[in-house]
């Protein structure tokens, strides 16, 4: 018990000698005058909004850049990703009414789960299937919702080689017609999807999938990681009417 007073005693002399140096000498009242703008510079930064031209860590929400400079929240961004083509019609003897159907839900769907929550950006990853659909629903409730925005994320240049003549066309189209374009590699490597699909989960909040439940295939895992990391997510394939 002894020590320890003596300790505290000790202690004490050492906080008012330092008390008395700051106030007393001009290194002390120089020290103590740089403590104040660190910390009103420190306030600054966690909380001014508007500066996130030359502030570069913020405690704003994850950000990311369109062309112009227009800074693109990730909290109002929905990321897209679905079956190819011959899997969605798997079960189907008439794929063009099964496919007109999947157009109309995902319109639906991106209208009421997406952009009257507030949603703006929507990211396709472009494959044949589910992407394109997708892709061209956003495009067709821009002209009633000017301000979303599409971005085409496409995995590796050359990503439509092998389409087909009429998918070519509707890939090309819809990148003439996108807000933004981002092509994560120059040509295929193994793995370049599942580095695609890692790109619109770290990028978006949202995940709107077409998922038939068989656990396989890269929407299967692209769903898992998102359920992993509690990300919101609406399922086309069983909200379909």
């Amino acid at each position: 018990m002894k020590t320890a007073f003596v300790y505290k005693r000790i202690y004490r002399l050492i906080l008012w000698a330092s008390v008395v140096y700051f106030l007393t000498t001009t290194a002390g009242r120089f020290f103590a005058l740089s403590l104040v703008v660190a910390s009103v510079c420190r306030l600054r930064v966690r909380t001014d909004n508007h500066s996130f031209n030359t502030l570069k860590f913020t405690d704003m929400e994850t950000r990311t850049w369109t062309e112009n400079g227009t800074p693109v929240s990730k909290e109002k961004t929905v990321a897209f990703s679905g079956h190819r083509t011959n899997r969605i019609a798997k079960f189907t003897a008439d794929r063009e009414k099964l496919f007109r159907e999947v157009a109309f839900d995902t319109f639906v769907a991106i209208e009421s789960y997406c952009i009257k929550k507030g949603y703006d950006t929507f990211l396709s990853g472009m494959c044949e299937g589910f992407d394109l659909i997708a892709a061209e629903e956003v495009l067709n409730l821009k002209k009633e919702y000017p301000h979303i925005r599409l971005k085409c994320v496409v995995p590796f240049k050359g990503q439509a080689e092998r389409y087909t003549q009429a998918d070519k066309r509707r890939y090309d189209t819809i990148l003439a017609q996108a807000d933004e374009v981002v092509t994560l590699q120059d040509g295929y490597t193994e793995g370049c999807f599942l580095r695609r699909n890692d790109y619109l989960l770290e990028n978006s909040a949202f995940l709107m999938v077409y998922y038939d439940a068989v656990a396989v295939g890269g929407t299967f895992y692209t769903l898992k990681r998102a359920v992993e990391q509690k990300k919101k997510f609406a399922n086309v394939c069983y909200n379909r009417r």
